[in-house]
């Protein structure tokens, strides 16, 4: 993929925002299914002490510090008014995925659906998985790639990938 412009990123993330037809901003984290993480609920965290990113792209190094037991997974679904029977229905995701830097607190959870369509759980993977190959490949700083993941995921996947255009379209004009 091609370097992106951070200056053009950030124009485009700026000039992006939607609107609901009585001007007020949609709210994309939907109260039973989020689509991005509640920024009041989950303002992000990193992981400390910080990972050098030797150590983040040593492969098997999330194994070795995730840490997210069942019952913080039941905080962060109580935390987001979502019935912890329904858990099969989604993936407590860490908003900045521990492959980038991001902390198993509470402040970087949050359950992210695995049913909606097309923006789910496994799309947003995707975005976390090639974030992590561009740090490791030292084409993207550690920093710039927190800022993709923890701003509205889908909007930085918009601008990385061009395989869902028509879905990145209704996206931002709904």
């Amino acid at each position: 993929m091609k370097k992106i412009n951070l200056f053009v990123l950030i124009f485009f993330a700026l000039t992006t925002v939607c609107f609901a037809q009585n001007g007020n901003p949609y709210d994309f984290t939907q109260v039973q299914k989020p689509l991005i993480p509640n920024s009041y609920k989950t303002p992000g965290y990193l992981f400390l002490p910080k990972p050098s990113v030797e150590e983040m792209c040593t492969p098997g190094w999330t194994k070795t510090v995730r840490d997210v037991s069942g019952s913080l997974k039941k905080q962060v679904f109580e935390r987001y008014g979502i019935d912890p029977k329904n858990s099969s229905h989604y993936e407590v995701d860490h908003m900045i995925s521990l492959e980038l830097g991001g902390g198993n607190n509470i402040e970087n959870l949050w359950p992210q659906s695995y049913d909606t369509k097309p923006w789910n759980a496994r799309v947003k993977n995707r975005l976390e998985n090639y974030l992590h190959r561009e740090v490791c490949q030292g084409r993207m700083d550690r920093s710039e790639a927190q800022n993709l993941i923890t701003g509205n995921w889908i909007d930085s996947y918009c601008i990385l990938f061009n395989d869902m255009i028509k879905e990145c379209t209704d996206y931002r004009t709904r």
